[in-house]
């Protein structure tokens, strides 16, 4: 049972429904209060300390009719404070509940208000809810309302407090509730001091629950789980007496019991183990009884607790034997006291069997002495002397002995008590009544005071009302009452002072008042049977004068024919006069009046109905007139007319509707129509014709239709659409024709456009040398068609064209061999063109013979320079010769063998120019080979590294599918329980498919999960979770901070379809290997596919040290569907994989749309120690780079690098640039920055050199790029700027500005003082310019120059407004002319050109809000580069911007503030002119290097192709 949380509440207000019971007498009697005629009074419940006067309070809105609102407000802690802030607390709570409880709003409540107006409460906020409130009425529930007795808040809170609530309760709107505790004297003495306050108070005590409520408080929580024995449920209550708290307390403790033994059943051996546990944890409220007792309540209570009877007799003797000292009188006054708090029965039995159990535990009689009696034994005998000059009659004396107790005794209420009563004893009631008071200041619990000082008061009231003072009396008597509100001796002297005013105001006609006085009366003494029979006998009067002007009223409604109103005023005077013949009487005749009226008016209106044709109002009328007069013939004969032409009326109506529908040629509508019609009358042969003839009608027009459909598709060459619907057509008219004609048609028209398709296609490989795809394509018809000789002969020439292609290849590879001295490699090309064509050998056998002497000559050759080099001429010589001999012109032989004839004779040294010649021939070469030989390794068959090759094993969607499993369907929203997520999560084994249920979860129409009770799991492996044919949210906007959507901790799982959002932590954390979140998008009824989208979130995906050899694909990061940013906070990915154990890297792609997200940027990379593989993804707009490595400075030179883009055209869609040898280079282009659109990829060569070409214009207006070394995907290359801009980006790094000036000397555009009045203004040397909505602009005349740069600093504020933007102009001479930079705060940073009044504009970047952002402009003639806080973002050229621009202006439009700092220009007018030859001569020299460096790759290139061919 440790799962089950405990049901019981000890000690906490119950605030659920299901957890309360009983108090049906307490709700019922609020209801009628509040309904009944003392609706007008304020309502007291009262009782107990945790008797559950607070759980009655927060169960009304449960209880009572809708039309209540209850306000609930505790006064515990808010008493000290001041009126005003005290009513803001419950106009605060007040708006709330009506939020809450009622879903209306209204505005906040503000402190000032109610400090500002002492009136506000009543005057303005409850006035302003009279609109909103209808016909509900506010009910305010005040809790702990005795707080308010506490004497350091009487003055400040508590008086003013009382009289602005007992105004308000005048009014109509709403109604009062209070709580007041019954322990000590709190009622009575709120009661006292308020007096005004409670006079028209109702009191309801909350007491003890009975025993079958007990039961059920008992039983009900744990139905299903614990078995409680009858006789255990006897003891519970025996021991609580139904207190609630005290029962909640015993089985809060069984309950725990069960918990640790797993038992589920508690026996009455049970509740009696769990005694002592239950005292103990219930101390605090049993002492809470001792506290408040008296002396003489405390000796009774210990005394009682220790003996078997309570007999008074018994418990006398027992004090006495104690030696306790006290009066027969006071011990009867305590222990009527206690019996009125409930803590006593009238047997002086303990009602909670549970205090006497503390009382014998922990204040025994001894412990009871010691706190009592011995505590000053001085006291005691000053006041044993005084008590026995009182009993002589020596008042003075002893009045003298008790203050000397005082006096060594501060507090001692014996004493205090016996000086009252001294006084008492002597007529002197003012100083009897003061001294009583001292000694309930002392214990306002002690009954002697309280019984004297009621005594004293109302020996007062009668002497006051002797003398003629009436007032001082009802004060006197009053406060009596405010004792005790029981005083017998008050409440009949109140009751006749109430009959007497009564009496006196029925003399003056004021019949009202006199029965408000005789009910006040009767308040006090509601038994007094004279008093009563005079109340009913001014009532009988009342009422007959009230009935005569009631009938006289229903006389006036009858003139005036307002029947309805004569017959509720006659109902209204049988509740003052029920069962009155002669009312009964008149009601009955009046309802005949109202029947023959109804009957002429029904009449009227079917007439008005016949004529306007409305058939239905017009029967309903006759029929219900029929209702009312059944036997009217002529009614009857009417009726039966109609009907009949009613139904004419419908046939024609039917008939309209359908030659109408099938005009249109609305065939669904005119046949609804008719099987509608038929259905009402099934056997109308009429309206059966008409359906046949409609059908037949509808079938040939589809006929014709389908016919002109399928002629349209043939015409279009669109054979299978015309195909398929004319065998549709078959199938829906098999015996037509002219449909089996169309379809032959068809299907032979097919056939040869499809041939004819295939020869194109054919012809087409020819031409590009693509033989295999050629002869596949003929082969293919001729698999269908073996017999088609066309395609025989066609394939037969192909494969003759190819063995020719072949052998010319051969032959010239092998020649290129030959000359590249390549003579192994020629020797084997022969042998492969001899293999091919084995009837050429002669020739090819002369060629193999050249290629062997060649090869002879070269190593002769080599073996000659060598000799030469060495000085060994002889030996030269020889080897030259023999060179001479085989090939006289074999190059530079002849030369050679002179000059080493020469040195063997002369000694001299070769000459420079020839050893020159020599190194450059062999040199390039080695150089070259060396260059090949550092950079080639296989890259597969199509020159790109082949995961399946490089990392071999099955997918995650392969191994989850290997497994033979179940599938599980998700049904339910909620966060946990069955037919929920994370159930079947928990559910799921190895191979399980969990699917969410379409109608639960409409895929157009997705339904969303709040998570909040933890993260979600996939701990199990090899499960699919899949909701791409579903609409699934996961929202996390109601979880903890941090919290992660999904955890994946096992392998082999699959993630689709879900929509992952608004959770603190990541979206998805994988902590494991081999899994795949995401898919293909266009699989699914979902708009996802089956990938993901994760947005909103802490961060998108997080891969953990442990994660490894997953696939993310597919999915939306940061972004959704439509393109709408939904960025998650961190980075889209998280990567931290650092686990070697794994060989295979994560891999994030392809088609992924990784968008918007905040933090680093886009994948944030943490570790390289696992590879991470990056491809074929959308990154774009996010805060950081797309790709970020976040690792030391030596992993980011290794692996972060990304490659470099040399040039491009953007139009040509070009690009050049270099990489890593043999890397992988994947193209994008973009408008802002990084990889917005995916262009395609291409290989480095052994140098690094790559080309791209795309065959079209690139999408983006720059293109950038990532390169990957088979295992590292780089960041994305910066976006390529020109030679100049660079050259004028460096020069105005490198010099001061030629103007670098504060705003004062700018001008306003236009009308100066509208532009200052607007708010353009300086600040702190800034230029500040705020809009309402006007254009506002100020300029600065530039030199004349289309050569220049210019930079300014931006921080834009009040940016609600999404059409307000900031802009900055260089502007030509005429007004509409400019190149113009502007920040729109609905979009990207932008670029406007505009030439007289026309032009386009170009998104280039994104403004960032946190900074001030830095913008740089520079105009190199047709050039424009636009700079973002240093980085490149928009370089354009155009013949339009090469102009002379004269003029800057700062302009701001549309509702927001615009600050500008930092204005500075440079003139770049004379930018490399002194070195302008240098600077040509550079260029030239580049390209020349480019050039030969290009070529070289190119040859490198061919190269490393054939040597991987050998490889092979």
């Amino acid at each position: 049972m440790t799962e089950i949380m405990n049901p019981y509440i000890a000690g906490a207000p119950v605030t659920e429904a299901r957890m309360f019971f009983g108090r049906e007498d307490v709700f019922d009697w609020i209801e009628k209060s509040l309904g009944g005629k003392y609706a007008d009074h304020i309502l007291v419940v009262h009782g107990q300390r945790r008797v559950g006067k607070t759980s009655v309070l927060k169960q009304l809105g449960n209880r009572l009719p809708d039309k209540y609102i209850p306000v609930f407000f505790d006064l515990q802690g808010r008493t000290h404070t001041t009126l005003d802030h005290f009513l803001w607390w419950l106009a605060r709570e007040t708006a709330r509940v009506l939020k809450q409880e009622r879903g209306i709003e209204i505005p906040a409540p503000e402190k000032e208000d109610f400090a500002r107006d002492p009136e506000f409460f009543e005057n303005t906020f409850l006035p302003g809810l009279q609109p909103v409130l209808g016909g509900t009425s506010l009910l305010f529930t005040f809790d702990e309302f005795d707080n308010l007795e506490e004497s350091d808040v009487r003055e400040e809170l508590a008086r003013p407090l009382t009289d602005y609530l007992r105004r308000l309760m005048g009014r109509g709107e709403m109604n009062f509730i209070y709580s007041i505790g019954s322990s000590g004297r709190k009622l009575e003495n709120m009661q006292a001091a308020y007096t005004e306050f409670f006079k028209t108070a109702l009191y309801k005590k909350i007491s003890f629950l009975s025993k079958e409520q007990t039961f059920g408080l008992v039983t009900r929580p744990v139905e299903g789980v614990i078995a409680y024995d009858h006789a255990a449920v006897e003891r519970i209550h025996a021991i609580a007496s139904g207190h609630p708290y005290f029962t909640q307390l015993t089985c809060h403790e069984l309950f725990a019991r069960c918990q640790r033994t797993g038992q589920r059943t508690i026996a009455l051996a049970d509740v009696d183990a769990i005694l002592d546990d239950v005292v103990e944890r219930g101390t605090v409220n049993l002492k809470f009884v001792w506290d408040e007792a008296s002396d003489i309540e405390k000796w009774s209570l210990a005394a009682l607790a220790q003996l078997e009877k309570g007999e008074e007799r018994l418990l006398t003797d027992y004090l006495r034997k104690q030696r306790v000292r006290f009066s027969e009188s006071d011990l009867t006054s305590a222990l009527l006291h206690l019996r009125e708090k409930d803590v006593l029965t009238t047997e002086n039995g303990f009602v909670i069997h549970l205090l006497r159990l503390w009382l014998q535990k922990n204040r025994p009689i001894e412990q009871v002495k010691e706190e009592l009696t011995e505590a000053n034994p001085i006291a005691n005998r000053y006041i044993e002397i005084g008590q026995e000059f009182k009993e002589a009659g020596q008042f003075d004396r002893a009045i003298e002995s008790f203050r000397d107790a005082l006096n060594v005794s501060a507090n001692n209420l014996h004493a205090q008590v016996n000086i009252a009563l001294a006084y008492a004893a002597q007529g002197l009631l003012e100083q009897a009544v003061a001294e009583f008071e001292k000694a309930l200041a002392i214990d306002d619990e002690d009954v002697a005071s309280r019984a004297g000082l009621c005594d004293a008061h109302l020996a007062l009231g009668d002497a006051a009302m002797k003398k003629g003072r009436g007032k001082d009396a009802v004060l006197s008597y009053q406060r009596v009452l405010g004792i005790n509100a029981e005083h017998l001796e008050a409440r009949q002297r109140m009751a006749e002072l109430s009959r007497q005013r009564a009496e006196k105001a029925l003399t003056g006609g004021r019949d009202e008042e006199a029965l408000a006085a005789f009910s006040e009366a009767l308040g006090y003494t509601p038994e007094d049977a004279a008093l009563l029979a005079r109340v009913e006998k001014v009532r009988a009067e009342k009422k007959a004068r009230v009935l005569a002007a009631q009938l006289a009223r229903v006389d006036k409604e009858e003139a005036a024919r307002n029947w309805d109103k004569a017959l509720q005023i006659l109902n209204e005077s049988l509740e003052i006069a029920p069962g009155e013949t002669s009312l009964l009487e008149r009601i009955a005749a009046v309802k005949e009046k109202q029947r023959r009226a109804r009957l002429e008016s029904i009449l009227a209106g079917v007439a008005a109905a016949e004529k306007a044709g409305r058939w239905e109002a017009a029967i309903g009328g006759l029929n219900e007139y029929l209702r009312l007069q059944p036997e009217d013939t002529a009614v009857q004969k009417r009726l039966a007319d109609m009907l009949e032409a009613r139904h004419a009326a419908w046939i024609s109506g039917v008939n309209s509707r359908v030659d109408q529908a099938v005009k249109n040629q609305e065939w669904d509508a005119a046949l609804g129509a008719l099987h509608e019609a038929l259905q009402n009358e099934p056997g109308n042969a009429q309206l059966a014709a008409r359906l046949e003839q409609v059908g037949a009608a509808r079938r040939q027009a589809e006929l014709e239709d389908l016919l002109q459909r399928a002629g349209q598709a043939a015409d279009a060459s669109r054979w299978d659409d015309a195909i398929n619907l004319l065998n549709d057509g078959l199938v829906a008219f098999p015996d037509n024709e002219t449909v089996q004609e169309k379809l032959a048609q068809a299907r032979k028209a097919k056939r040869e456009a499809r041939l004819q398709s295939v020869l194109r296609l054919a012809d087409t490989a020819v031409q590009a040398g693509r033989w295999e795809t050629a002869a596949a394509c003929l082969q293919e018809v001729l698999d269908n068609e073996p017999e088609n000789t066309e395609f025989q002969d066609k394939l037969a020439q192909v494969k003759r064209l190819e063995r020719e292609s072949k052998l010319s290849t051969l032959r010239t590879e092998a020649e290129s061999l030959l000359q590249a001295e390549k003579f192994t490699e020629s020797l084997a090309v022969w042998e492969a063109y001899l293999d091919l064509d084995p009837a050429d050998r002669a020739g090819a056998q002369a060629q193999v013979e050249a290629v062997k002497k060649a090869q002879n000559l070269s190593a002769l050759y080599t073996e000659a320079i060598g000799a030469y080099t060495k000085k060994n001429y002889e030996k030269a010589i020889e080897l030259f010769k023999r060179i001479v001999v085989e090939d006289a012109e074999y190059r530079d032989v002849t030369d050679q063998l002179a000059e080493a004839v020469r040195l063997r004779r002369t000694g001299h040294k070769t000459s420079a120019a020839r050893l020159r010649r020599t190194w450059l021939t062999g040199g390039l070469i080695g150089i070259l080979a060396l260059a090949i030989g550092g950079g080639v390794y296989w890259l597969g068959r199509t020159g790109r590294l082949s995961l399946s090759t490089l990392f071999p094993g099955k997918t995650a969607t392969e191994e989850a599918s290997a497994l033979a499993g179940t599938t599980i369907t998700v049904t339910s929203l909620a966060d946990s329980g069955p037919g929920t997520l994370r159930q079947a999560l928990q559910d799921a084994q190895r191979g399980d498919t969990i699917t969410f249920n379409p109608s639960v979860f409409p895929p157009g129409r997705p339904a969303t999960i709040f998570l909040t009770s933890g993260s979600l799991g996939l701990d199990t492996g090899y499960i699919t979770l899949d909701a791409s044919n579903a609409g699934v949210i996961l929202d996390g906007s109601h979880a903890d901070d941090g919290f992660v959507a999904l955890r994946i901790t096992s392998q082999n799982n699959v993630v689709m379809g879900l929509r992952i959002v608004n959770f603190g932590g990541a979206g998805i954390s994988i902590e494991n290997s081999h899994n795949r979140i995401g898919g293909d998008r266009v699989l699914g009824a979902g708009s996802l596919g089956q990938g993901n989208l994760i947005g909103n979130n802490g961060s998108g995906i997080e891969l953990p040290a442990s994660a490894g050899d997953n696939v993310i694909t597919g999915n939306y990061i940061g972004i959704d569907e439509f393109g709408q940013a939904m960025g998650n906070g961190e980075c889209g990915f998280i990567i931290r994989s650092s686990s070697m154990y794994h060989l295979l890297p994560n891999i994030i792609g392809p088609d992924n749309t990784i968008a918007y997200n905040g933090g680093s940027g886009g994948i944030c990379i943490e570790t390289v120690q696992l590879p991470t593989y990056i491809t074929n993804n959308l990154i774009f707009g996010n805060e950081g780079p797309g790709i970020y490595y976040a690792v030391d400075e030596s992993d980011r030179t290794t692996y972060a690098t990304p490659p470099v883009i040399l040039e491009y055209d953007r139009e040509a869609g070009t690009v050049k640039g270099t990489a890593c040898p043999d890397c992988s280079v994947e193209i994008f282009s973009t408008d802002t920055s990084d990889g917005q659109y995916f262009e395609g990829t291409v290989m480095a060569g052994p140098l690094g050199h790559w080309e791209f070409e795309k065959g079209e214009a690139l999408t983006g207006a720059f293109p950038t790029a990532t390169q990957r070394d088979g295992k590292y995907t780089s960041e994305f290359s910066q976006v390529p700027v020109t030679t100049d801009i660079q050259l004028a980006w460096d020069a105005i790094q490198a010099r001061e500005p030629d103007y670098q000036r504060g705003f004062g000397e700018w001008v306003f555009e236009d009308d100066e003082e509208v532009a200052r009045s607007s708010g353009a203004r300086l600040e702190d040397g800034q230029l500040v310019i705020t809009s309402t909505g006007d254009h506002v602009a100020v300029s600065l005349d530039t030199p004349d120059s289309d050569m220049f740069a210019v930079q300014y600093d931006l921080f834009a504020t009040d940016t609600s407004d999404s059409r307000g933007h900031c802009i900055f102009y260089n502007a030509l001479g005429d007004s509409e002319s400019n190149l113009a930079t502007g920040f729109f705060f609905d979009r990207s940073m932008t670029l406007d050109f505009q030439w007289g009044g026309t032009g386009e504009t170009l998104a280039t970047g994104t403004y960032n809000p946190a900074i001030s952002n830095t913008v740089t402009r520079i105009v190199l003639g047709d050039q424009v580069a636009e700079f973002l806080n240093g980085r490149l973002v928009y370089n354009v050229s155009d013949p339009r911007l090469d102009a002379s621009y004269v003029r800057s202006i700062f302009a701001v439009n549309y509702p927001i503030t615009c600050t500008y700092d930092n204005f500075a220009y440079w003139d770049l007018s004379g930018l490399g002119d002194p070195s302008a030859a240098a600077t040509e001569e550079s260029s030239a020299a580049v390209d020349q290097i480019t050039r030969v460096v290009g070529n070289i790759n190119q040859i490198a290139e061919k190269v490393s192709q054939e040597v991987a061919k050998f490889r092979c």
